[in-house]
Parts: C-alpha cells; structure tokens; sequence
C-alpha cells in the first residue's frame, strides 16, 4: 500500500468481503499509522505552515443510531414529555434531537448513502449504517482496538459549509 487512498481502498473492500480478515484489516491500520507518520515526518514544516495534519484515528459516525426514524420518535417522546410535565426527558430528548438533525445534516451534505471510510477535512470517517455485511464485525475489532478518536459532528458540517 503506497498511498492513504490505497489503504482507505482496501478497508473499504473489508466491509463487504465474503470473510472479515482481522488479520488483514489490523494490518490496514497498521499502514495507515506508518503512513501518517511518515507523513507527518516528512511534510512537518508543510503541516506546519498549513495549520494542518492527518489524523489517523478513525472517527465513527454512527448514521444507523441517528436516522430520521429515530428522529421522528424523538420527537414524539419529547412532545409528551412536555405535556406530561417531564422536562428534564424533555431536555433530553431535545439534545438527542439536535444530534439526529446533524447527523442527518451530515448525511445529506456528504451524500452518504451505505457504509464507507472517506477522508474528509484530513480525517478518515468511518460512515456507519450497519448494512455491509462486514459493518458490524470492523466496528467491533475498531472498539477492541480503540481505533476509533472523538470528534464533534459539528465541526464537520461547519467545515462542509465553509468550503470554498
């Protein structure tokens, strides 16, 4: 693998292969970290200048929890707690809803439709959905291997939006 394409490639062939390779998938990981770094070595004063890096932690969006179905009820749940006085649910289910609605956002702007690792804004995002037949076997070997990092929808879709 000589490029980050090659590797978000190859990951991306991991989610709907025939049989999820472990073995193959931590050696993907393994190059992109080797190529991040060699990155970072190399173009630092370039990186620096820019005000800018590669991130090789994964970041995970999970568009299979925060989907327009779950946006609907939501806001059901949050109308009846309001009228049944239960404002701290209410509280709740309106921070739930602002994060439905960003993730949908996001969705949309990207024109995500099924899984997928993309680098966006240098992050590799991993577009959940929990439809590839691999989805749910990568997510659980990222957890395990704490590869996935943070980092706030919002920023994104700021980003998005600021793109010129």
């Amino acid at each position: 693998m000589d490029t980050l394409e090659d590797v978000v490639t190859a990951m991306n062939d991991s989610l709907n292969a025939d049989q999820f390779d472990s073995e193959l998938f931590g050696n993907l990981i393994t190059t992109l970290n080797e190529l991040c770094n060699s990155m970072i070595l190399l173009n630092y004063e370039l990186l620096e200048s820019l005000n800018s890096s590669f991130h090789s932690r994964i970041i995970f969006f999970d568009f299979e929890f925060y989907n327009e179905e779950r946006l609907l009820r939501v806001q059901s749940n949050k109308t009846k707690a309001i009228k049944s006085a239960n404002f701290e649910l209410a509280a709740n289910m309106r921070n739930l809803e602002k994060d439905c609605l960003k993730y949908i956002d996001f969705k949309k702007q990207c024109g995500f439709e099924k899984s997928i690792f993309v680098i966006l804004h240098n992050f590799l995002i991993y577009a959940y959905f929990g439809t590839a037949k691999n989805d749910w076997l990568i997510k659980e070997y990222l957890n395990q291997d704490k590869g996935f990092g943070n980092l706030n929808i919002g920023y994104l879709l700021y980003c998005l939006k600021h793109d010129s």
